[in-house]
């Protein structure tokens, strides 16, 4: 190919290149490229910002349910076995729930 034969092939290619570049990027033909970044950003902010929400939200909930498990006194009784048929032999409806923490028969065991 001649070096002549090249510049007229890209002669003729910058002005069909230029006409499509125009009818591409018109301004103000459509939604701007920033409103749709601004818009796609906060979406991805807020998409962010409900799943830590649910999530300390869970940790929290989470921390209140060790809190209360921590003072249950059944593992520290005398009759508390851990057998799965019968965990209490004196409150078995009150067993591992907050109402043992007030329990009238809890005995300490200081052998275990």
């Amino acid at each position: 190919m001649k070096k002549t034969d090249f510049a007229a092939t890209v002669a003729q290619v910058q002005p069909e290149q230029t006409q499509l570049n125009d009818t591409i990027a018109k301004p103000g033909s459509g939604i701007s490229e920033t409103l749709l970044l601004i818009f796609f950003g906060i979406a991805a902010l807020g998409t962010v910002a409900t799943f830590l929400s649910k999530e300390f939200a869970h940790k929290k909930e989470a921390l209140k349910l060790k809190g209360k498990l921590n003072r249950i006194p059944c593992p520290n009784c005398k009759y508390f076995s851990k057998s799965s048929y019968l965990i209490c032999a004196v409150q078995p409806k009150l067993t591992m729930t907050e109402e043992a923490t007030s329990c009238s028969d809890f005995i300490s065991n200081t052998n275990k």
